[in-house]
């Protein structure tokens, strides 16, 4: 496991300059399998701008799309979508970025026109580009997908850009108020970093449950006032004398585990608000006792990617805590044992340097 580097190092090799017809990436090959063979080199066009990657998170999300839990086209394909690099050359009609540029990237971009994006909702696009092409030397992107990094914000913690602008959209989602009481389920990187925004949004106390001890010990080690083991205490038990209402006034579900749904709502107080950010198995079927909705008055929702989050996690990447959440730095080269090596214990963001 490799060191995370520090915020001066990320420049260091990424020079814009000639490319071959084939570059290095992470192909998903199959059900269960990635590996870093040859592909063909992007293509650009007079719209594009194009990346050489520095380094691309190792996403859930991207485990999921291996192993067949998560719909995204069939292989062979390039995987990977949490990016952050230097622009290697742009398109004639592109404005606003020259090649050394140092930048991170949205997966998405709408169209702008459609019924969703007219409505604010541009996660929803009946039109959306997606360009999840990070596990490669270079990437294709339009110019609303890039985003220029402050000098203060390393390509490494630019890399987290993506994941921080879903924490955002989570956050917004719960209808957070300054003095909000919140507890998070999960303490993979969306569970951390939410707990982190929530925060600087003023929350508090933010509790963290989660079973990894190693995780908990992050959580606490970020600035957390709990981290509970749901093995050891009851998240509702420990609700109940959270606050003058006896519970918390928001829970976010980012753990993917069935089982803490209910729990997240029995942690609620009346009036509480739960957000599910997590992607859960296709076919996950969760206990959701309509009485207790109706009896504390929860508002439960969903948080599905970003919507217009972008340039507000952009301005809280150098207020956020991230190199404690990189746990590992690796090449592009060792992809599949990264894929391999994803959920082991206390393992929070791998990220792959092309």
């Amino acid at each position: 496991m490799s060191v995370p580097q520090g915020a001066g190092q990320g420049l260091a090799g990424l020079q814009p300059g000639p490319q071959a017809d084939q570059v290095k990436a992470g192909v998903w090959t199959g059900p269960g399998t990635v590996a870093c063979l040859d592909w063909p080199e992007p293509a650009a066009d007079d719209d594009t701008v194009l990346v050489q990657v520095a380094f691309c998170g190792f996403c859930g999300t991207d485990a999921s799309i291996i192993e067949g839990r998560f719909a995204a086209g069939t292989p062979p394909r390039v995987l990977g979508h949490e990016v952050s690099g230097v622009v290697a050359s742009v398109g004639a009609s592109v404005r606003g970025f020259a090649p050394g540029d140092r930048v991170a990237c949205n997966i998405l971009s709408s169209c702008g026109s459609c019924p969703w994006c007219q409505a604010g909702q541009p996660n929803h696009c009946a039109r959306s580009y997606i360009a999840a092409r990070g596990f490669a030397q270079y990437a294709a992107y339009r110019p609303d997908q890039v985003y220029l990094l402050p000098e203060s914000v390393s390509l490494e913690h630019g890399a987290l850009l993506e994941p921080v602008a879903n924490c955002v959209y989570a956050v917004d989602r719960a209808r957070l108020q300054p003095g909000d009481s919140i507890v998070v389920f999960g303490g993979g990187p969306i569970g951390l970093i939410t707990s982190l925004v929530a925060r600087l949004a003023g929350a508090g106390p933010v509790v963290l449950v989660e079973p990894d001890a190693a995780k908990r010990a992050r959580g606490l080690a970020l600035g957390l006032d709990e981290a509970l083991d749901p093995a050891q205490t009851d998240p509702a038990t420990f609700a109940a004398g959270v606050g003058p209402r006896g519970g918390f006034d928001v829970a976010v579900e980012a753990s993917g585990r069935p089982e803490a749904m209910l729990s997240a709502m029995t942690s609620l107080a009346a009036g509480g608000r739960l957000v599910v950010v997590s992607i859960f198995e296709p076919g996950s079927v969760v206990p959701v006792p309509p009485y207790l909705l109706y009896e504390k008055e929860i508002l439960l929702t969903g948080a599905r990617a970003t919507a217009y989050t972008f340039p507000r996690a952009l301005q809280l990447l150098a207020r956020l805590e991230l190199s404690t959440l990189i746990t590992a730095i690796e090449p592009l080269s060792e992809i599949s044992d990264i894929y391999r090596r994803h959920r082991e214990p206390g393992r929070i963001k791998t990220l792959v340097r092309p």
